[in-house]
């Protein structure tokens, strides 16, 4: 199980990873301020929860779950 936890958190980690690329690759490509805005403010939420959650599967403890929780 705890293979699994470690595989899962790397998964979302490097997602989350790759969101933010998309993000950064948006702020090059999008011809306007309001669509570089919206790709940015979208992909820096997604891409931090999907970081922060991987870790926390790194490293499960309750402590960390409360963090992440008010995070």
């Amino acid at each position: 199980m705890d293979a699994f936890l470690t595989v899962l958190g790397s998964i979302m980690v490097v997602g989350g990873a790759l969101v933010f690329l998309g993000a950064a690759v948006g702020l090059i490509r999008f011809p306007d301020p309001y669509m570089r805005i919206s790709a940015t403010g979208t992909a820096g939420g997604v891409g931090m929860i999907l970081i922060v959650v991987g870790a926390l599967l790194h490293m499960p403890s309750v402590s960390n779950l409360v963090k992440v929780v008010l995070i």
